[in-house]
């Protein structure tokens, strides 16, 4: 059994490589107009969601949202927080 020198084991390797990348490149030449097929319409704006109004100064139109409602309190006292106390718990 004989033994490869490393000259033809480096000089194997790079051309291996060489052509992986040569392959690699051709298919994503080949590949390029369906590519910009997929993506044409990948920056083009969405629509706004059919279940909600646009929000507006006064809040949402006909939007009957507890907590939203809560917020629109000019003062703290007024705005229906929850209370700061907290759950007791039971040590064992």
């Amino acid at each position: 059994m004989g033994v490869m020198s490393r000259v033809l084991v480096n000089r194997f390797l790079m051309l291996l490589l060489l052509a992986g990348t040569g392959l690699g490149f051709s298919i994503a030449y080949a590949n390029a107009p369906s590519i910009d097929v997929l993506t044409a319409n990948a920056l083009l704006p969405s629509e706004a969601p059919g279940l909600l109004a646009p929000i507006a100064e006064s809040g949402r139109i006909g939007w009957a949202c507890h907590p939203e409602k809560a917020a629109e309190s000019r003062s703290a006292s007024n705005a229906d927080l929850p209370s700061a106390t907290l759950p007791t718990t039971t040590q064992r």
